[in-house]
């Protein structure tokens, strides 16, 4: 996985279209990759950073954000990137109120 990445989502998420977009980059100063996603059914960026494993082909992230769908503030929350190939990844979110292994979003991304 490249050491900066931008991605864009269209798809449905409980029977509503969104769309979302983030971006990734590794911080060379904090020796850390941070991560932005935002998207049209929230009000809040939601912000992250982690380390990379396994060559920094599974990227792991943390942070707290805002939950559009319950009104919660500052909600743990957990992103995984993980490269399938130099063209296509997953991306996982998961909600840390919920359980540490709680997945809330999973998103296959394909290079165009």
């Amino acid at each position: 996985m490249a050491a900066t990445w931008k991605g864009e989502f269209h798809g449905e998420m409980m029977g509503k279209k969104f769309t979302g977009r983030s971006l990734l980059g590794y911080d060379n100063t904090k020796q850390k990759f941070n991560s932005v996603w935002v998207s049209d059914i929230q009000t809040s960026m939601f912000t992250s950073e982690g380390k990379g494993d396994s060559g920094n082909k599974v990227i792991t992230l943390e942070g707290k954000g805002d939950c559009p769908a319950t009104g919660r503030k500052d909600v743990p929350m957990k992103q995984v990137f993980r490269a399938l190939s130099p063209d296509k990844y997953t991306f996982e979110m998961f909600d840390g109120s919920k359980g540490e292994d709680v997945r809330t979003m999973e998103i296959t991304y394909t290079r165009q």
